[in-house]
């Protein structure tokens, strides 16, 4: 709903309040007189005795209210005793994640909030006969309706108002949108047969009932009365509904920013390539290289440009615009160039690889050794006519291998389970050598043209599919042997069986195209400890990829795909809590880092995650020791082999943002690897792991290195709607028994955090020059923090925490305070597509302070007056003296507090 017309309406009500009655509810519990059991209205006890919730302070400043966990119930009986039931509205106050109002046993009516939705069951009595309906409305708005504000661990007011003139609504602090509204058809009653409860997961106070339409603007007065640390009361009050509706936040706008999409949007105006171009350098530490990143983005839809300012069809693929994109990836953004091997026959290949975007990348990598190479397979694609065998499948997927290689019963016969065979784990290895043959096949006819040694080769894998049963494996007696000869359990003898399957084609691959493991990264897709119940036992399959400088690396696919997934999962679409599920026991078992492969999604823009969203979970990524990323796109078709807009795969100009958002993540983990390394993360008993938020909007936090803490937090919005969740917000969490404040954004906020003996803390931010709205609009300024710079001569680092109290950093300034004419040392990182310049944010004492900012052998002194924060700037002129550019070493040194510069 429009808040300016919901405004005006309340206001259009005001002049008439006098002819309003009193509507006192039926019941009504503060929840604060007595033992907070009884109804101030009717004298009604509810039942807090069986399933123990607990008191606590509630929503009025000075009021109680009722504390719950998962199993808490507070009997209430309500309906059912003021049957039969037409109109009627229910309101209290909520904070937590989840509550239900329901009849039980019979769920005649049942009013919840679960899992990022409301949803109200209800019988209504039409023509005399009972129907269940269900209404549900999944909270993905913005403003009141979304998720993330509902469940931010505040009090909010919740009022449901049905109406037998089939008119349903329910209210958020005092107001409602167009989401929250439902017309029905008009009913008789509403059939209750039970008596009915309140279950929830978090707090509740505040509960009242009525036998009518609660009159809007009570709602709104009551949600301002309690905020004023009073209870209800049941006659409008202008004075106070006056002050409630001033008080009240914009509802919520219900459009996308189009900040946070390409430019142009909905009809892109700026080609891929441009995009990247422009887009701010990741800014990677030279002191530690991380390994590369793998585009898995297929260039040859990435490179495609569509005309004019939107454009639909497949567009147009341009060799030279293939080089130029997969160069600007490899050179800037830390990734492997990726040449495509086609799995067709040596005739077919010799064509397509001397045409076309094949050959233009190919010449490329060719004449820069320097940019090293990788490439992809896909196992159940290979095709053993190309290599003059019978099939038209490769052998993991056959079903006429002899006998020998499938599971068999007693009798010798091969095992039945939904139609099919299943090879047996003690087959002969020969037919994993052939299918390793075929697909080394394919790389020999690519090597004919690429003069290079492969740096990465990444197989998709997938032939093998969930864990076969025990009740499938057992019945070859052979099989159920050797499991207990072993001791292995169902899921141990499902990883041993996939382990030795992929390593046999993994050393296959490699001996024919005269490579090992020495000099490459090979790798499969998924190979992870995640999902247990359905994947293979991941401590059988650590080795099944490559190492990686010496560490093993498992392979989980994130591809939470849309803002609402991102907590746990959705299908095979993986959130942040699925992979920390899994990252969990990878820890336990020893292996520190992971590669898992990454999509923000590959449907339209307006559903795909944005990219603030995108970076902030990338990040998240990063704390579990993510260092580095398989980089996805998928253009994939729907039913019938169309294309989803029925015309062509999705513009690029829309999703280019996803190349670089890995980088982005992966440059900040260069400055902190040795958290990665040595750091351990905290919480892994969480209920959501590693998150120390209480927060469901909020994921934040923390690896613990000695007495120094990198602590990451990020605003996590559940749909894309402008107003979903805020750009930035302060997250509260508790670290060795100390509750600690932090700013973080959607964009996502890492600080490193060191205790020192004095008790005087110092924290910085390590990438503070992120922002939320899509990279292109990014300043294209160089600001780095005083405390990152190359060298600090006569300076102390000190944090001014601006009056909060300990360990409270939401406000904080952190600088470098030099004395005796102390220096700091930057190298001036490179800048894109616009010109230098020098700014300098400085404090001085009483009398001023003179800066003295040096460059290529040229100094130029500045003198600013007074105590307080000032920016000071070079001029044209002085910069041209200076002659600051790209890998110049400039040095800032007086006697001053410096904040940061600017170039």
């Amino acid at each position: 709903m429009n808040r300016r017309i919901w405004v005006i309406g309340l206001w259009a009500c005001i002049c008439s309040i006098r002819t309003l009655h009193a509507q006192a509810p039926v019941s009504y519990w503060t929840f604060d007189r007595g033992d907070g059991t009884k109804d101030e209205v009717g004298g009604k006890i509810v039942n807090v005795t069986n399933y123990k919730p607990a008191p606590i302070k509630g929503a009025a400043a000075k009021g109680n209210g009722w504390l719950g966990s998962g199993n808490a119930i507070i009997l209430t009986n309500i309906l059912k005793t003021n049957a039969p039931l037409g109109d009627f509205s229910i309101e209290f106050f909520f904070k937590g994640e989840s509550f239900s109002f329901s009849t039980f046993p019979s769920v005649d009516f049942r009013f919840r909030c679960i899992q990022g939705a409301f949803i109200v069951d209800y019988t209504p009595v039409r023509k005399g006969k009972p129907v269940k309906e269900q209404w549900k409305i999944d909270l993905n708005g913005s403003g009141i309706g979304s998720y993330s504000n509902l469940a931010n661990n505040e009090w909010h007011h919740i009022v449901l108002v049905m109406s037998k003139t089939g008119q349903l609504t329910i209210w958020i602090d005092g107001q409602t949108q167009p989401l929250l509204n439902k017309k029905i058809e008009h009913y008789v009653q509403l059939s209750v047969n039970s008596p009915d409860r309140f279950t929830f997961n978090g707090a509740l106070d505040e509960l009242a009932f009525y036998d009518k339409v609660l009159d809007a603007r009570l709602i709104a007065q009551h949600h301002f009365e309690v905020l004023q640390g009073k209870s209800y009361s049941f006659e409008i009050n202008g004075n106070t509904l006056q002050k409630a509706v001033s008080k009240q936040q914009d509802a919520g706008e219900g459009k996308p920013d189009p900040m946070e999409f390409a430019p142009g949007f909905p009809n892109y105006t700026i080609q891929a390539y441009e995009q990247l171009r422009s887009f701010p350098l990741p800014r990677y530490s030279k002191s530690k290289p991380l390994p590369r990143n793998f585009p898995w983005m297929d260039i040859n839809y990435l490179c495609r440009e569509l005309p004019g300012a939107g454009g639909k069809g497949f567009g147009k693929q341009i060799p030279a615009k293939a080089v130029a994109i997969s160069r600007e990836l490899a050179v800037n953004w830390n990734y492997f160039l990726e040449i495509p091997c086609f799995r067709v026959d040596s005739i077919a290949a010799m064509n397509r690889y001397t045409t076309g975007v094949a050959q233009a990348l190919i010449a490329h990598a060719n004449e820069n050794a320097a940019l090293p190479v990788a490439t992809i397979l896909f196992h159940v694609q290979n095709k053993p006519l190309h290599i003059g065998l019978a099939g038209a499948k490769p052998n993991v997927l056959s079903q006429t291998l002899p006998n020998k290689y499938y599971i068999r019963n007693a009798s010798g016969q091969p095992v039945i389970l939904s139609g099919k065979k299943w090879l047996s784990p003690l087959a002969p290895q020969d037919f994993i050598v052939q299918d390793g043959l075929n697909a080394a096949f394919y790389l020999k006819q690519l090597k004919k043209h690429l003069k290079r040694p492969f740096g990465a080769i990444n197989e998709n894998g997938e032939w093998f599919g969930h864990m076969r049963p025990a009740s499938l494996l057992n019945r070859d007696p052979a099989i159920e042997a050797f499991r207990i000869k072993n001791g292995y359990t169902n899921e141990q003898l499902n990883g041993w069986m996939q382990n030795r399957f992929d390593s046999v084609y993994k050393a296959t691959i490699l001996r024919e195209i005269g490579q090992s493991e020495k000099d490459l990264i090979f790798s499969f897709y998924n190979v992870s400890a995640y999902n247990p119940s359905y994947w293979p036992d991941y401590a059988m399959r650590i080795r099944t990829n490559s190492s990686v400088n010496g560490s093993p690396r498992s392979t989980p696919s994130f591809y939470p795909a849309r803002p609402d997934n991102w907590r746990m999962s959705s299908g095979p679409l993986n959130g942040y809590g699925r992979v920390a599920e899994g990252r969990k026991r990878e820890i336990e078992l020893g292996v520190k880092f992971f590669s898992p492969f990454v999509a923000a999604g590959w449907s339209n823009e307006e559903k795909n995650i944005r990219p603030a969203q995108w970076l902030g979970l990338l990040k998240s990524m990063v704390m579990l020791g993510a260092d580095f990323f398989y980089t996805g796109y998928f253009n994939v078709t729907g039913k019938n082999g169309k294309w989803p807009d029925g015309v062509g795969p999705y513009d690029p100009r829309g999703y280019a943002y996803q190349a670089v958002m890995p980088s982005y993540a992966q440059a900040v983990a260069s400055y902190f690897s040795d958290f990665l390394e040595k750091g351990a993360l905290v919480g892994e008993n969480r209920p959501l792991p590693y998150n120390l938020s209480d927060n469901y909007g909020h994921l934040v936090m923390v690896r613990k290195l000695g007495a120094k803490y990198l602590i990451f937090g990020a605003v996590q919005p559940t749909s894309n709607l402008k107003g979903n969740a805020p750009i930035e917000d302060v997250a509260s969490f508790n670290l060795d028994n100390k509750t600690y404040r932090i700013k973080i954004r959607r964009q996502g906020s890492m600080y490193l955090l060191e205790e020192k003996e004095t008790g005087n803390p110092v924290i910085s931010q390590l990438d503070e020059w992120h922002q939320y709205e899509h990279p292109y609009f990014w300043s294209p300024d160089l600001k780095i923090e005083a405390e990152s710079s190359e060298e600090i001569t006569n300076g102390k680092i000190v944090t001014d925490r601006n009056g909060k109290p300990a360990n409270d950093f939401s406000d904080f300034v952190t600088f470098v305070k030099c004395v005796n004419g102390g220096r700091i040392t930057f190298e001036v990182p490179e800048k894109r597509n616009t010109a230098y310049k020098c700014v300098v944010r400085i404090k001085g004492n009483r009398e001023g302070a003179m800066l003295k900012i040096s460059a290529n052998g040229k100094s130029i002194e500045k003198i600013t007056g007074g105590s307080g924060w000032t920016e000071i700037s070079l001029s044209f002129e002085e910069l041209q003296r200076l002659a600051i550019k790209k890998g110049s070493e400039v040095s800032l040194s007086g006697s001053m507090d410096i904040d940061w510069v600017k170039f």
